[in-house]
């Protein structure tokens, strides 16, 4: 889910409900250009140190037991350079 420049996101409404361990990661570069070059962001790097590397990985991400019940859900998640 993409995270707008306020810091929210909007979980797709198809979502089942349950626990969820949350990520995050830098959004996937685009394709690569007519050449076959890769595209780089110019701020690609800056993005990518303001998510410790720790969230980005399932097994060592501390967002876990997030609930998502039947209706509307508000969560707030916080990341700590840990």
């Amino acid at each position: 889910m993409p995270i707008a420049n306020d810091g929210t996101f909007v979980v797709p409404e198809n979502i089942r409900t349950g626990m969820y361990v949350v990520t995050v990661a830098p959004a996937p570069l685009p394709p690569g250009d007519a050449d076959g070059s890769p595209v780089q962001p110019s701020n690609r790097k800056q993005i990518e140190a303001l998510i410790p590397k720790i969230y980005r990985n399932e097994r060592t991400t501390p967002l876990k037991d997030f609930e998502i019940k039947q209706g509307n859900n508000e969560v707030e998640i916080k990341l700590q350079n840990l």
